[in-house]
């Protein structure tokens, strides 16, 4: 006789959490400079940390690469003026790193002042949908107010949970489907690229104008042959601020002393079930999808797994 599986909304944050520690919890507060912050992302090998308020003695929000990305992109880019290459224009932008702190970004930035503070039992369910809002909602705090403990949850450890623990949860038939089966996700359609030639810069910008955390870099026959992301911004310092204008291979190379990684990629006859293994396996965010021609046509993210798990454990 078959073992009965547990709904997702049987299951909650602190059966999740449990492996976590809330002192091991990595924050910046309101006053830590951006390039302490950018630092501290580096160090913890993170893409995010808790922005904590010492007078409201509470969590307020998330400093995000995504944020290095928009600073990035609103120093060096004005409109109709895409390119400011001069020697005063790249000062004043390093000044401005070297003096703003994470509590400038957070009055600026309603994404990143909007966090989510949950209590341990809430359930998976509502953790998914959550998580699964796309741009704005890669991260909860679970907040024990019997410790005073805080704790991270990412949709990463969503996605763990659910690959280590799949064949005990009730999640429908994801599993097995293909992605080119899946209109409700749309993940084929159009794909921001830039070219292999363009500065990094373009690409951060292109970031911050479509709401995305990462573009396909790809070659003079639209072949995909790197992916620039936020979390390529890491450890930004004011000294580096500049790598922004070399071209995107010259960017990695003195941003973060090698070339960019071969992407991960798969194609529309991948399923779910093996999207999943492939961002476990490999630690990665997203998975480009290509053609028999190598050219990208679509892309999963976290999201997209997170909200395909969440639709067939609802429907």
């Amino acid at each position: 006789m078959a073992a009965t599986k547990r709904s997702v909304d049987q299951i909650t944050l602190e059966e999740i959490t449990q492996d976590k520690h809330g002192g091991d919890l990595a924050f910046v507060e309101t006053d830590t400079s951006l390039e302490d912050a950018s630092k501290l992302l580096e160090e913890k090998n993170v893409l995010s940390v808790p922005v904590w308020d010492r007078v409201k003695a509470t969590y307020v929000g998330i400093f995000d690469t995504l944020e290095l990305v928009k600073f990035a992109a609103g120093q060096f880019f004005e409109t109709n003026a895409m390119y400011r290459d001069t020697f005063q224009s790249q000062t004043s932008a390093s000044v401005n790193f070297a003096s703003s702190t994470v509590l400038d970004v957070l009055l600026k930035s309603k994404r990143c002042s909007d966090v989510t503070i949950l209590p341990p039992k809430t359930t998976l369910v509502e953790a998914m949908k959550a998580l699964s809002r796309g741009y704005n909602h890669h991260r909860i705090l679970v907040h024990d107010p019997r410790t005073k403990d805080y704790k991270l949850i990412s949709q990463m450890d969503i996605v763990k949970f659910i690959h280590k623990n799949k064949d005990q949860l009730d999640i429908g038939e994801v599993v097995g489907r293909k992605i080119e089966e899946v209109s409700s996700l749309n993940p084929l359609g159009s794909v921001i690229s830039i070219p292999i030639d363009a500065k990094a810069i373009e690409g951060f910008y292109k970031m911050v104008e479509f709401n995305i955390s990462a573009v396909a870099v790809v070659d003079g026959s639209n072949k995909l042959v790197a992916n620039l992301s936020a979390s390529d911004l890491r450890g930004l310092s004011y000294l580096k601020l500049n790598c922004v204008h070399e071209q995107v291979v010259n960017f990695f190379q003195t941003h973060n002393g090698k070339p960019p990684k071969d992407p991960i990629t798969c194609e529309p006859s991948a399923t779910f079930g093996q999207i999943m293994e492939t961002v476990l396996n490999a630690h990665i965010h997203r998975v480009w999808i290509v053609d028999h021609h190598k050219k990208p046509v679509g892309l999963i993210s976290l999201t997209d797994l997170i909200s395909a798990f969440l639709h067939d454990s609802i429907y």
